[in-house]
């Protein structure tokens, strides 16, 4: 899954297949290098998020996106939206907090019994 945030002249693409690769900013720089109006080109191997800065006169989020789909940087349809991200985000951390807060509650009301170790299984 990607998230995507994009405004005009900047384009944000965030995935957990982005983490940590060797020479991802010199290999999206040789495959965006075909297009005028590559700005620049920001790379974070410990969040796994690009950024690309580009002209808007010469070039638009779109096409960088399909070209980056075309030689197998992303796929388009994992992408989400910020406001999509924000949700799916918010989700997971509810989850979480909510699977703390159960297993701190069950020993205390379980006591100690075997139905601890299952309650936590759930």
């Amino acid at each position: 899954m990607f998230y995507l945030h994009a405004v005009p002249g900047r384009l944000k693409i965030k995935g957990e297949e982005f983490k940590k690769r060797a020479n991802l900013k010199e290999k999206l720089r040789s495959e965006l290098n075909i297009f005028d109006g590559i700005k620049d080109i920001e790379y974070n191997p410990n969040t796994g998020s690009i950024i690309i800065w580009y002209d808007q006169k010469a070039l638009s989020a779109t096409t960088i996106l399909e070209h980056l789909e075309r030689v197998g940087f992303l796929n388009q349809k994992n992408l989400l939206s910020h406001e999509d991200y924000l949700i799916h985000t918010s989700l997971n951390f509810g989850k979480r907090i909510g699977k703390m807060l159960a297993d701190s509650l069950a020993e205390p009301l379980l006591g100690g019994s075997s139905l601890v170790f299952l309650f936590k299984l759930i």
